[in-house]
């Protein structure tokens, strides 16, 4: 990650050490601008989970909570 202050020299931060950022909210945040849209990255979820419906009722527990190694390995983030 690299900082840029203003009328200063940037400087980089490892990825190791580097802030990760994560915003939920069940609202718009809102912005207008090439920049503004080109900073956002959106991730959309369905109802396929609801009240009458959860994770536990489909795979016998709950997402993340008592996950063995076998379970954590199956887990697979790509971007």
């Amino acid at each position: 990650m690299t900082v840029e202050y203003k009328k200063e020299h940037p400087f980089t931060i490892p990825f190791e050490r580097s802030p990760k950022i994560f915003v939920s909210t069940n609202y718009t945040i809102r912005g207008e601008g090439d920049s503004y849209s080109d900073r956002m990255f959106e991730v959309e979820f369905s109802d396929h989970y609801n009240s009458q419906h959860k994770p536990i009722d489909e795979f016998g527990h709950l997402f993340f909570d008592n996950w063995d190694t076998e379970e954590w390995s199956r887990l697979t983030i790509s971007w």
